[in-house]
Order: structure tokens, then sequence, then C-alpha cells
């Protein structure tokens, strides 16, 4: 199954965010031709995290999460949750800032939609199904035509999600996750951290784990399981990464912390 972008796009908002805007936009111009699933003079489609991963091949739900995050805060897609739907299907719109970004609706005005419902592949010899039909148009993308006050509104949103990137130097993999999952629960509370509160806890986690990437992984953890809008030592119960040793560079505090927690347990010192 193919996936394509448009060029323009995504050096706006980036690749992910391109593939994705041009999939529901896609859809929505389809259904808005049908005369299907139109509600506030708007078509919407709908499709279930998973579904998109597939179709898309996204590398993982959470990174479409992100994504689709992305999207909706900077004004390009508005999502809303089918209440009475026992998978947690969502329906999704494009705004008229989305659409003029994809600058799909002219192109897809008269062609044949494929989307029934459940995003049902479309009847093509192309066996990917719709993005069968989405490639069919690839050639006849036009150039990306936005305007000044568009592209400023996107270079604001793209120093705003600058400015929250992982504060650290070189960070391995789990750090850079750990601190995703800790803003996406930070935006949750709406309580997004600022410029300088990104600092002062990057600072506190180099405190409270000299050096030791591992261990402000976990400490970032805790406080997203825990929903603590702050950073702080890790607790007793907490279920580490790697629960016996951080290496050698495991503190005093955090020997006398699983020493602690071995008696509590019933253990013994060894």
């Amino acid at each position: 199954m193919r996936a394509w972008y448009d060029t323009g796009a995504a050096s706006k908002i980036g690749i992910n965010c391109a593939v994705l805007l041009n999939y529901i936009a896609y859809w929505c111009c389809s259904n808005r031709n049908k005369g299907d699933h139109i509600k506030d003079g708007k078509a919407w489609m709908y499709a279930t995290i998973p579904e998109i991963v597939k179709s898309l091949g996204f590398p993982s739900e959470r990174t479409l999460r992100r994504t689709i995050l992305e999207l909706k805060e900077l004004g390009y897609i508005s999502i809303q949750q089918d209440a009475n739907s026992m998978n947690r299907t969502n329906w999704y719109t494009v705004t008229e800032d989305g659409m003029k970004l994809a600058n799909m609706a002219e192109i897809l005005d008269n062609q044949a939609s494929g989307q029934n419902g459940l995003m049902q592949a479309a009847k093509t010899d192309d066996s990917s199904g719709q993005n069968g039909l989405m490639q069919a148009a690839k050639n006849d993308f036009p150039t990306n035509n936005t305007k000044k006050d568009i592209q400023r509104k996107t270079q604001r949103k793209n120093d705003a999600r600058a400015k929250l990137a992982p504060p650290f130097d070189d960070p391995p993999q789990e750090l850079i996750d750990a601190w995703e999952g800790f803003i996406e629960m930070r935006k949750a509370k709406r309580n997004t951290p600022t410029e300088k509160a990104v600092k002062l806890i990057a600072n506190k986690l180099e405190k409270l784990a000299p050096g030791n990437d591992l261990m402000k992984a976990d400490i970032l953890n805790q406080s997203t399981e825990r929903g603590w809008q702050g950073v702080f030592p890790l607790k007793a119960d907490y279920q580490r990464t790697q629960p016996k040793t951080y290496g050698a560079q495991q503190s005093a505090a955090e020997m006398y912390e699983e020493v602690k927690a071995l008696m509590e347990n019933g253990g013994g010192i060894l």
C-alpha cells in the first residue's frame, strides 16, 4: 500500500503531517462528492487509529496520535469522537486552512469516491485499495501555494514545537520517548510548559540523575504515569526500566531506596 504527500506541505509541517493531512482531505472530499457524512456544512471521514496505521504504514499508534495532535494544534483538522462507538472510532474533517495547504479540493471534485462508511478499498486495478485511487491523482497535483498569513502561522507553530523538543544533548530513544510522553500528558492537562519551564525541568532532571539518561527517562515516565506536572525522585514502588541498578552512576539515595524496598517486600541484604 502506498502513501504520498505534497512536498510543499511537507516542508512546512513535516512528512508525517503532510501524509496524514492529504489522507484525511482525500476522504473528506470523496464523502462530500457523494453527499455522505455531512455535518455543519462540512464533510467528515471516520476511522480507528489501527485502521489509519495500517493504511498509511505509520511506525506506531503513538506516532500517529502525535501526528494527529500536531495537525489539530496547527488548526488544519478537527476531531470528534463517536460516543456510541465500541472501538473508539474518531471522526475527522479538514479546516479551510488545511484544505488550502493540502490543495486537494479542486483536484478531487469530479473524481469517483471509494469510501462508503468503513473505508472500503476502491475498485481499482491497484491492489493498494484506497491509496491506489489517491496515487492516480499524484501526477496532477499543483505546486502548493499558501498565503503569507498561513506561512507565518505555521512558522509560529513550528517554533513552538521546537521549544518543546527534548532539551538534552544527543538523547537516546528511551529518553526521547519519555520526554514526548511527558509533554503529551502536560498538553492533555492544558498546561503545556513554557520555554523557561522546559529549561527548569531539564535542569532538575540533571540534578536528580546527573549524566544518567536512563534514570531521567524513568523519572519522566513516573511523572507521566502519575499525572505529575513536575519531576521528582523515583519512588520505591515505581517499576523502573532497570529495577536492580542504573550502573555506576547510581546514587547512594537510590541504593538506599532499593534496599528499603527489598526489606519491605520481605527480602534481605545479599
